[in-house]
C-alpha cells in the first residue's frame, strides 16, 4: 500500500511539470487552455518537487511525510485554482493524496 501511495504521489508531481512546461514555453500544450505565468510556473515546479520529496519521505523519513505532503497539497491547490478549468482533476488527486497520507500516518 505504501508503494502504491508513493507511486500516486510521484505521478501527481510529474503531472505538475506540465504546468511548468506551459509557463516557460518548453512545450506546446493545447490541452491547457489557460495561460500560466512564470511565477505560477515556479509554483507548479515547487509543487512537483514537494510531491517528489513527499514520496521519498514515505520511506526515508516517514515521520515527516505527512507534513511534507500537506505542504505539497497546499502549493498544488494554489496553482490549481487559477487553472481550474484545465486542472480540476488535480483537486481530486490532492484529496486522495491527503487521505492516503492521513491513513498511513495513523497506521504508524
Amino acid at each position: 500500500m505504501l508503494t502504491l501511495l508513493a507511486a500516486l504521489i510521484v505521478l501527481h508531481g510529474l503531472i505538475h511539470l506540465l504546468g511548468v512546461a506551459k509557463a516557460f514555453g518548453w512545450a506546446d500544450l493545447p490541452q491547457l487552455m489557460r495561460p500560466i505565468t512564470p511565477l505560477y510556473g515556479a509554483l507548479w515546479l515547487a509543487a512537483a518537487m514537494l510531491f517528489g520529496v513527499t514520496a521519498t519521505a514515505l520511506f526515508a523519513w516517514p515521520r515527516w511525510s505527512w507534513e511534507l505532503g500537506l505542504c505539497a497539497v497546499m502549493v498544488s491547490t494554489i496553482v490549481i485554482v487559477p487553472s481550474w478549468s484545465d486542472a480540476k482533476a488535480g483537486a481530486i488527486a490532492n484529496a486522495v493524496v491527503l487521505l492516503g497520507l492521513f491513513l498511513m500516518s495513523r497506521g504508524r
